[in-house]
């Protein structure tokens, strides 16, 4: 019988539970877990599995083969680094860290560790956006003009948890939400040459809860990103126009992709698998982890969206 992989999850907030289900699905087996909430590990190993461990170092010398880590960025590098440094193979939850310091601290380590560090994009796994990513690279929607983006919605919360502090965030909606929409833009179109954002700061706190961005590919692309987190009606659309045709996939219906050709009276409906895309993100892992190969998304994906994101905040100066 196959030996499975065994995890550990380090953080135990909503998103570690996305997370366990996707280890899960790939076969692997939840072994420890850790939260400085003690009651929240409980609650989440009830569910998910898992040995509640007292600390960090309890965690990594338990046996584990890979660790999903899903704290706020505060914690990202120093985790990442504790876990490379006993050869083990880490999912880093984005952003990738805290700053561009602690990004190098993990960059340092990954050099001389016999693990692997994978980022976690999801954006890229979701069936409709790599059909999307498929189109613009077969030149079927024609060479790329727009690209246009909207994540926002109605997150409260946010103003007094952690979110809007910035020295366990490291900023706020553009580095807890643009991260993604930026990353897709790289996955699409590759590197960006140029830049710029706007804020403001419905809550009147000490980060941004809205930002609006402009980015330009080396290959000419324009794209236009609107994140948030105090929009009353929340919207999630990723929109790709070329010469020949759009590609607009909106995330409420999450299976069905829009296409409109040039020329046609009607878009064209593209169905496929009703995801998330946590299993596929996970299972890029650990195939890579099984098979010994490369990951799909590496640290310097990671890397470079976190230096793409303060650069934006550096147009704000």
């Amino acid at each position: 019988m196959e030996q499975k992989i065994k995890v550990g999850i380090i953080g135990c907030g909503s998103i570690a539970g996305a997370h366990a289900g996707g280890w899960k699905a790939c076969g692997a087996e939840i072994v420890a877990v850790f939260d400085t909430n003690t009651e929240r590990a409980k609650s989440f190993a009830e569910q998910f599995g898992g040995e509640v461990k007292s600390d960090l170092t309890a965690l990594l010398d338990c046996g584990v083969d890979a660790v999903s880590i899903t704290t706020p960025p505060v914690a990202h590098a120093d985790c990442a680094v504790e876990a490379l440094k006993r050869n083990i193979n880490v999912l880093m939850e984005k952003p990738f860290a805290l700053n561009l310091s602690d990004a190098q601290r993990v960059m340092e380590a990954l050099k001389t560790s016999e693990g692997k560090l994978m980022t976690a994009f999801r954006h890229r796994y979701l069936p409709v956006n790599q059909k999307i990513k498929s189109m613009i690279d077969s030149g079927e929607l024609g060479e790329i003009v727009y690209f246009f983006n909207r994540f926002y919605g109605s997150n409260p919360a946010f103003a007094s948890d952690w979110h809007s502090n910035p020295a366990v965030s490291g900023g706020g909606a553009a580095m807890d939400v643009a991260t993604h929409s930026v990353d897709l833009f790289r996955f699409f179109f590759g590197k960006i040459i140029d830049r710029k954002m706007q804020c403001a700061c419905h809550f009147k706190g000490a980060v941004e809860d809205t930002a609006m961005i402009q980015l330009q590919s080396a290959s000419g692309v324009m794209g236009q990103i609107t994140v948030g987190w105090t929009a009353g009606v929340g919207s999630d659309i990723v929109e790709v126009t070329g010469t020949k045709a759009t590609a607009l996939y909106d995330y409420k219906v999450i299976d069905e992709l829009k296409i409109y050709r040039q020329g046609a009276a009607e878009p064209e409906v593209l169905k496929f698998p009703r995801t998330w895309a946590f299993p596929e993100q996970i299972r890029a892992f650990h195939d890579a982890i099984k098979n010994d190969t490369a990951v799909p998304v590496t640290a310097e994906d990671g890397l470079t969206n976190l230096q793409d994101i303060f650069e934006l905040y550096a147009t704000q100066a």
